[in-house]
Parts: structure tokens; C-alpha cells; sequence
């Protein structure tokens, strides 16, 4: 389990559970896979997380899967998405390309 997700002891240091607040970016094939995903895991009670927010340029795109999704949170700014101290679990779902220049944001 990753660091700060449980509360066992390691090494005389004490980890905090975190609840993840999910952010997604890109609301293309993949962004939406992984929301269904992410709705599916809470449903079934895999995850307890909150879905946050989505990033995605294409404003029609952006509303309708806010609208399905019960995303509060919607920017078409990956970078915003990215600083938000509301997020601290960020879904890249947008072409490969994009990945490098989008990971260095945290």
C-alpha cells in the first residue's frame, strides 16, 4: 500500500490514512473508462474516494460528463486540476504525448 494510505507504523514513523480526492484529466475513450471505474469501485464499496474533479478542453464534453458523473469541480485547465489542493489523485487520461509535460505539474 502506498505511503499515507494506511496507519501502520514503519520504521518508528506513524502513516495517516489519506482519502483520496480524485481528479481526472481528459473526458476522451479513457477518462471515461476510468470514471465508470472509479464509480463502479465506490458503488461496490472497493475505494471509499471522492471524485472531485475533471479537466478537459472541450466544453461540451467537459458539461455532459460532469453532468453523468456528479463531478462538482470541471476546468479546462489541466495545471489548475493539477495545483488544486482539493486533489490529491490525479487520473492522466489523455493522449501518451501529453503525459511527461502533465506528470511534472506535482
Amino acid at each position: 500500500m502506498p505511503a499515507g494510505c494506511n496507519d501502520e507504523t514503519n520504521e518508528g514513523t506513524t502513516r495517516q490514512k489519506m482519502r483520496p480526492k480524485i481528479g481526472v484529466i481528459g473526458a476522451g475513450i479513457m477518462g471515461t473508462a476510468h470514471g465508470k471505474s472509479i464509480h463502479f469501485c465506490r458503488k461496490v464499496g472497493l475505494i471509499d474516494c471522492d471524485f472531485v474533479a475533471l479537466a478537459e478542453t472541450d466544453a461540451g464534453r467537459r458539461d455532459g460528463y460532469a453532468a453523468k458523473g456528479g463531478v462538482a469541480w470541471t476546468t479546462d485547465d489541466a495545471h489548475a486540476l493539477i495545483a488544486s489542493p482539493e486533489v490529491n489523485t490525479v487520473y492522466i487520461c489523455t493522449p501518451t504525448h501529453n503525459h511527461k509535460e502533465l506528470s511534472a505539474g506535482r
